[in-house]
C-alpha cells in the first residue's frame, strides 16, 4: 500500500503526483476507518446463518387435560403407532407418531362419555374445553433423529406451546419447525397454526388433526455465527483488494516485485541474504554489466552486448513473463523441421532412384 505514495514516473508532472498524493492518502484513511470499526465487530457481532434439514418421520408427545374425569369420562383414540398412558384422573399422555412410508393420517378423536357425568355435555356447559400441551417433538430419518423436550435446561430445548380446544368442533393444528443454535443452545419452536373447521360435532364430540405443514418435513435451522478474527481477515483481504484495484485502475497498475515478504525480512539476516545475493549475481552478472541498473553505454569496453540481452531475456523469464506458450510454439516448429527434414530425405531419395533408372534405360 506504501507504493501508492511513492512509485512515481520520471514523466510525470508534480501536479500529477500531488493528485496521486490526494487519492492514495483518501484511499488509506478508508481502508484504516474500515479495519477500526471491524474490529470492534470481533466477538460483538453475528450473522444468521440458515439452513434446510428434511426428515422422513416426527414423533410427538402431548399431555390432553380437561375437567371431566379420565376414568371412564374421557376416550381418545388415534392412529396405529399411538400410545394412550393416564397421568392423573383428569390428564393423559399422548404420543403421536408418524412416518413418510406409512403415510397415515395423524387425527385424533376424543369422546366424553355422557353417562360418567352427572349432567350431558353442552357447549354452554363447563368443563367443556381440552388443554393441550406438547412436551417433547423428535425428528425421525434413517441416519439420525433429535429430540427436543420442554423439560430440557441445557440443550435441545423445546419451546413451550399450550392450546385450549373447545368439545364439538374440528381442529387443524399444523406446524413447520424452526431449529435455532445459539452459543451452542439448540431450542426448537414448532410455529404451529391452529384452525377451526366450519363443521359442527357433538357437544361431547372433539376432533383433532396435528400435522406439518410440509411432508416430508422441512425443519428450518437457523445458527447465529458470532463475527471472528477470521471473517475480519477475509474481509479486510477483500476491501484492500477492491481499493487497489480501484487505484490501478486510476492511476495504472504498480511495478511488479520478484521478492516477497519472505526474502525481504522473514531471512534478513546476514548469511542468508549473503547467499541470496550471491545466487542472483552469479546468473545475473557479467562483463557486461548489470542489466536495467547500469546504463548499456557505461559497459565495459569489449564487453558483448549479446550476452547482456541475454541476461535480460532469463531475467524476464524467470521472474516477470510466462513463457510456456513460447516454449510450445518452439516445440511445435522443432517437431515441424524433423517432419519437413523427413520429407527432403524422401524426395532426395526418389530423385537419385528416378537417376538410376534413366541411366538403365538409355545403356539399353
Amino acid at each position: 500500500m506504501c507504493e501508492m505514495f511513492t512509485s512515481y514516473r520520471s514523466t510525470e508532472p508534480m501536479w500529477f503526483r500531488y493528485i496521486r498524493i490526494l487519492f492514495a492518502s483518501s484511499f488509506m484513511i478508508a481502508i484504516l476507518s474500515n479495519i477500526y470499526f471491524n474490529l470492534k465487530k470481533i466477538n460483538y457481532e453475528g450473522s444468521l446463518v440458515i439452513n434446510f434439514e428434511v426428515f422422513e418421520g416426527w414423533e410427538i408427545n402431548m399431555d390432553i387435560c380437561t375437567g371431566i374425569p379420565i376414568t371412564n369420562g374421557i376416550i381418545i383414540t388415534g392412529p396405529s403407532k399411538t400410545t394412550i398412558n393416564k397421568l392423573t384422573p383428569n390428564c393423559q399422555n399422548v404420543n403421536l407418531l408418524y412416518n413418510l412410508v406409512d403415510d397415515e393420517p395423524t387425527w385424533l378423536n376424543i369422546t366424553s362419555n355422557p353417562n360418567s357425568l352427572m349432567s350431558p355435555l353442552s357447549p354452554l356447559s363447563i368443563p367443556n374445553n381440552l388443554l393441550l400441551t406438547f412436551n417433547s417433538y423428535k425428528f425421525n430419518s434413517h441416519d439420525k433423529s433429535y429430540t427436543y423436550d420442554i423439560d430440557s435446561e441445557m440443550d435441545f430445548i423445546l419451546e413451550p406451546s399450550q392450546y385450549t380446544l373447545y368439545f364439538g368442533q374440528i381442529w387443524f393444528i399444523t406446524f413447520k419447525p424452526i431449529i435455532t443454535d445459539e452459543y451452542l443452545v439448540r431450542r426448537l419452536y414448532l410455529n404451529t397454526l391452529i384452525r377451526q373447521l366450519p363443521v359442527e360435532l357433538k357437544p361431547n364430540e372433539i376432533r383433532i388433526r396435528i400435522s406439518p405443514r410440509t411432508i416430508p418435513v422441512y425443519a428450518r435451522s437457523e445458527k447465529i455465527v458470532l463475527y471472528n478474527f477470521i471473517d475480519f481477515i477475509t474481509d479486510i483481504g477483500g476491501y484492500i483488494g477492491a481499493i487497489t484495484g480501484l487505484f490501478y485502475l486510476i492511476f495504472g497498475a504498480m511495478k511488479q516485485k520478484p521478492w516477497g515478504f519472505a526474502q525481504s525480512h522473514i531471512f534478513n539476516c546476514s548469511l542468508c541474504r549473503r547467499s541470496l545475493k550471491r545466487s542472483i549475481a552469479r546468473k545475473y552478472m557479467s562483463s557486461a554489466g548489470i542489466p536495467l541498473v547500469e546504463r548499456v553505454d557505461k559497459r565495459p569496453e569489449g564487453s558483448s552486448l549479446e550476452k547482456r540481452l541475454q541476461i535480460v531475456e532469463d531475467l524476464l523469464q524467470e521472474y516477470y513473463l510466462d513463457t510456456s506458450f513460447l516454449k510450445k510454439v518452439n516445440q511445435e516448429r522443432i517437431k515441424n523441421e524433423k517432419i519437413l527434414r523427413q520429407y527432403e530425405e524422401i524426395r532426395r531419395r526418389h530423385a537419385d532412384n528416378s537417376d538410376i533408372e534413366l541411366d538403365d534405360f538409355n545403356l539399353d
